[in-house]
């Protein structure tokens, strides 16, 4: 499979390609980004450092050359700002993806879009809207919600995160979901008391804002790389692996017309099946709040 990353140059888009590369799981890597000569040192270094360790190729693509790309990431977007919020983002993010969407057209219809642009859940509805592709062949990438919830678990309890299995739903940015009733420690159900669910929360609702208050200019690029990676070996491989994405819904936990964070099972044609959790009422009722503000979002660069 090949793997077009539209924003190739930028710090999330080259980490990525970098770590889906190291994967051995894709034949080649086009990096297309508006800064040519950034792009082309990303392309002379990577393919170098991946031939000691991955048969993937990596080169330099352009809009015309995507007709065999199979899968197509989009990291291309206004740098940060040190914004609290994703949101203010969504104007500036959906003309760039308008544009990119809009040489995308000519393509054929097979690809597979990861969306890694902010707000993700509102451009994933972009996306859909520019280039007519069906919902199950966008991808919008919200995996960190779920990793940084494993995360705070851990801290909390002191223990290793690759014990904790647990799961966000809900909007990438403010109103993530995080399911307290489906906690797994080794593989056993726990449930957190209100102290421990306080602490988890304090981590993982003020990262996003602390991490913007130090004004590096850079986006979370490691921990997106690794994720995003996860996704494209997924697709590549075409597993199965069910992981957090944000997918547009057609009625699956009553929604329609609007793209939340849900468990999906991946493969070669993107969304293979949207997996329905049973939901405690209060983690339902956070679900609707989130939809509600997508859905609002979504108003405003429509009206």
């Amino acid at each position: 499979m090949k793997l077009a990353v539209i924003g190739g140059a930028g710090l999330l888009g080259s980490t990525a390609a970098f770590c889906a590369g190291g994967m051995d799981v894709l034949e080649e890597i086009r990096l297309l980004d508006i800064r040519e000569n950034m792009t082309m040192s990303h392309v002379m270094d990577m393919d170098q450092a991946l031939s000691s360790c991955s048969r993937t190729k990596v080169t330099k693509g352009d809009y015309k050359r995507l007709e065999d790309c199979e899968l197509i990431l989009i990291t291309a977007s206004v740098p940060e700002t040190g914004t609290g919020t994703r949101d203010s983002y969504l104007q500036a993010n959906r003309d760039i993806v308008t544009e990119i969407c809009s040489k995308l057209r000519g393509l054929n219809q097979n690809h597979v879009i990861i969306n890694a642009v902010n707000p993700v859940d509102v451009i994933n509805v972009v996306i859909q809207d520019c280039t007519g592709l069906g919902r199950r062949q966008i991808i919008g990438f919200s995996a960190n919600d779920t990793l940084r919830l494993k995360w705070a678990v851990a801290k909390v309890l002191n223990i290793g995160a690759d014990r904790v299995d647990a799961i966000c739903l809900g909007e990438h940015g403010e109103k993530t979901v995080p399911l307290f009733s489906r906690i797994f420690i080794d593989q056993k159900h726990v449930r957190l008391d209100a102290r421990q669910k306080e602490a988890v929360l304090l981590e993982t609702r003020s990262w996003f804002s602390r991490y913007q208050a130090l004004q590096s200019g850079r986006t979370s690029g490691w921990t997106s790389g690794v994720q995003l990676a996860r996704i494209i070996a997924a697709i590549a491989s075409d597993s199965g692996q069910v992981l957090p994405c944000s997918v547009i819904l057609d009625g699956e936990y009553g929604y329609r017309a609007v793209s939340v964070g849900v468990p999906a099972r991946l493969g070669a044609r993107g969304i293979t099946e949207i997996m329905e959790l049973a939901l405690s009422g209060e983690e339902q009722g956070q679900l609707d709040g989130a939809v509600k503000k997508i859905h609002s979002l979504l108003q405003s660069i429509r009206n």
